[in-house]
């Protein structure tokens, strides 16, 4: 396992209860903070791009639900820097494999409240369940 010397992209201040930019990362402005998204959804996405009638069709998906893993508490704490500043996704603690990787329905949900979906929260999600892979990616969209 790499050891990410830079720590976590957001720290949690817990007397103000908001997460807050280390200062000596220097993450203040759009640009420096599109590219580290960008590196963040190249890490977790690959795509194909296809030719098609002088078209390219692109299609992406997550690396890790491509293998049939949810993570399931993407957040802020959870991406790390290595030394170079480049962004790691880890604790996989409330990771699932799925049994079938094109079935994603997860009639429980772990993870961190403010990340989770809102169908994590329904009332029938003991017999409906809900899109693991979409509460992913619902969490990295509340996480940018």
């Amino acid at each position: 396992m790499e050891y990410a010397h830079g720590g976590p992209i957001l720290e949690w201040d817990e007397a103000n209860e908001k997460f807050f930019p280390p200062k000596y990362k220097g993450y203040r402005c759009e640009d420096t903070l599109r590219v580290l998204f960008n590196q963040i959804i190249d890490g977790v996405e690959y795509s194909i791009l296809l030719p098609l009638k002088n078209v390219f069709l692109i299609l992406s998906r997550l690396v890790v639900h491509s293998q049939g893993i949810i993570h399931g508490d993407i957040k802020p704490q959870n991406i790390l820097h290595d030394s170079l500043g480049r962004p790691k996704i880890a604790d996989f603690g409330s990771a699932v494999r799925l049994e079938d990787p094109k079935n994603d329905k997860l009639t429980c949900a772990e993870g961190t409240s403010y990340f989770l979906a809102p169908e994590t929260q329904s009332e029938n999600l003991a017999t409906e369940g809900y899109s693991a892979k979409g509460a992913d990616v619902w969490a990295m969209g509340v996480t940018f």
